[in-house]
């Protein structure tokens, strides 16, 4: 009895201080998985090169939403050069590519794959290979489709090089 009156505040105390903490942490850790989940809905809802750059911009840190907004931004404009027509999304209306924005669009797809290259690149172990490897593949592909077969060849090396040993 004495022992709680003159001690019992300070437990208290510090029960409550523990209690604080441990919401806290809890608190934190739902941030970053609510944060982690709108990343990945904002990469599933993007349709535009502009809106997946958007998102690389804005998650760059988060998982490897980047590196993928990246690649899918670039897929977009090879697919867009193949079809001869770029537009904004699904809703939007596409305006027919010129010789001259045909070759703007491929150079900016490959920036967009060298980038998520080296982004993946940056990834320690096996982590990095799926991006890197349909980077390397994208470059390819942006580089025959612009007639330079030896750019194409020296990528496809590469990814040949990043594949081994694990994909063989």
């Amino acid at each position: 009895r004495v022992l709680f009156r003159s001690k019992g505040i300070n437990w208290l105390l510090a029960i409550l201080l523990i209690a604080c903490a441990f919401l806290g942490w809890d608190y934190l850790k739902q941030r970053k998985t609510n944060a982690r989940d709108q990343a990945w809905e904002e990469l599933a809802s993007a349709t535009s090169p502009a809106a997946f750059r958007g998102v690389a911009e804005m998650h760059a840190n988060q998982d490897a939403i980047a590196e993928l907004a990246m690649l899918q931004a670039a897929d977009s404009l090879l697919v867009s050069t193949l079809t001869g027509n770029v537009g904004e999304g699904e809703d939007a209306e596409a305006t027919p590519l010129t010789p001259e924005d045909r070759a703007g669009v491929l150079a900016e797809a490959d920036e967009l794959y060298a980038k998520a290259a080296a982004l993946a690149a940056g990834r320690p172990g096996l982590a990095g290979k799926p991006v890197g490897l349909s980077a390397l593949f994208g470059r390819a592909a942006v580089a025959e489709a612009s007639g330079r077969f030896e750019d194409a060849r020296t990528h496809l090396e590469a990814a040949a090089a990043l594949a081994d040993p694990e994909y063989t």
